[in-house]
């Protein structure tokens, strides 16, 4: 929320810095450097705490997935390669947990700036702001089948690492021998 106040902050400097008042322009940069610095320290605290979430997640999913994959019977590990269970194991986990931490994150600084700036557009021009409300839906359905593509790329990527992992496997058994 404070990042918001920026651009508001940085215009009413420079316009009284344009105007020669340097009692005003001084009073603007000073309150820049203060919003500036309570948002670093909040955007600091949020990313480490979500941080440490995600981690927690991540050990919790591991954990159950490996207690899951020790009480399958040897059929089914006969009948998948080794480097799938590998990479499902440290690529799957980690990527889910990445997005239930991040994604939520995300979200709510999104919900609270967008929030945000259009109550700004509303009460300083609002036929801009409505302007700016009808290309919303356009720039959703582009990120839609954009979301889409890298939801279908990074599925044929987690495909070839699982081979990768299981070649290598092999390789490493058969060397040994």
């Amino acid at each position: 929320p404070f990042s918001l106040a920026m651009p508001y902050l940085v215009s009413e400097a420079i316009g009284a810095a344009i105007d020669k008042d340097l009692g005003q322009a001084r009073f603007y940069i000073l309150c820049i450097l203060v919003v500036g610095t309570i948002d670093a320290i909040l955007d600091f605290w949020n990313y480490y705490l979500f941080g440490v979430a995600q981690q927690r997640i991540v050990r919790d999913l591991r954990v159950d997935l490996m207690s899951a994959l020790l009480r399958q019977d040897r059929a089914f590990h006969d009948a998948r390669p080794t480097g799938e269970l590998t990479s499902r194991l440290t690529g799957d986990t980690s990527e889910m947990a990445n997005d239930l931490t991040w994604l939520f994150r995300w979200f709510t600084e999104s919900v609270v700036r967008i929030g945000g700036i259009l109550t700004v557009l509303f009460l300083t021009n609002w036929k801009l702001a409505l302007v700016t409300v009808g290309v919303i839906p356009i720039a959703a359905v582009i990120n839609k089948f954009y979301g889409d593509w890298l939801q279908e790329n990074a599925r044929t990527v987690q495909v070839i690492l699982g081979l990768g992992s299981g070649l290598r496997l092999r390789l490493r058994l058969r060397l040994r021998l």
